[in-house]
């Protein structure tokens, strides 16, 4: 599994974890709670023996469209090939991107095997409205992890802009590795797309 995949498989690990505490200082809708409630929307999902499969990840992939900055996480990605490439691209990558992330979360779903999920107070970021909220998973078999969520905020709410695992960003190894593939394939974002999908079929 590459870095990127493990970072997606992290925040599935996150989720089974439940919901922890609010830190000290955190108040309604700050960054910190918005971290903690994700969880506990998801931990709900996934421990309600009523719903099937694929209602639980069509309520995933609701809350992947409610919690992510998809749009800006994938024009980041992407960079010039983005720009260039046309509308319906644009649309086909975004699906293609989103169900790859829905699947793969989908997939880890039963790996949780005891971890702990503890969140820091948030610190400002670069940007207005932009927060870096610190958490470490302890795991009872291997030494703790650090994730930082980026978050920021906008009209419709709070939403997370990157995840950076062990100091390493998401959006920059995805950037990296998408740009890798289509450097290698004469430039054809389509070839990375079809690429995409059949993995998202394979999951």
């Amino acid at each position: 599994m590459t870095l990127a995949r493990f970072a997606f498989a992290i925040v599935a690990a996150f989720c089974l974890a439940g919901s922890p505490p609010a830190p000290a200082g955190a108040k309604a809708g700050s960054a910190d709670q918005f971290i903690a409630g994700l969880g506990d929307n998801v931990i709900k999902v996934i421990t309600d023996d009523a719903s099937s499969p694929s209602d639980k990840e069509q309520s995933f992939r609701q809350m992947f469209n409610e919690s992510f900055d998809a749009e800006e996480v994938i024009k980041f990605i992407l960079g010039r090939h983005w720009r260039s490439a046309t509308d319906e691209q644009r649309r086909e990558f975004r699906k293609a991107f989103e169900d790859l992330a829905v699947r793969t979360y989908a997939t880890r779903f039963g790996q949780y095997s005891g971890e702990q999920f503890t969140v820091k107070d948030a610190r400002p970021g670069a940007a207005q409205d932009e927060y870096f909220v610190p958490s470490l998973i302890e795991r009872p078999n291997g030494p703790p992890l650090r994730i930082d969520w980026k978050v920021r905020r906008n009209g419709e709410g709070w939403r997370i802009a990157d995840i950076v695992v062990e100091g390493v960003s998401m959006a920059l190894t995805y950037r990296q590795e998408y740009t890798a593939f289509i450097q290698k394939h004469d430039g054809k974002l389509q070839v990375l797309i079809d690429n995409m999908k059949a993995k998202a079929r394979e999951n």
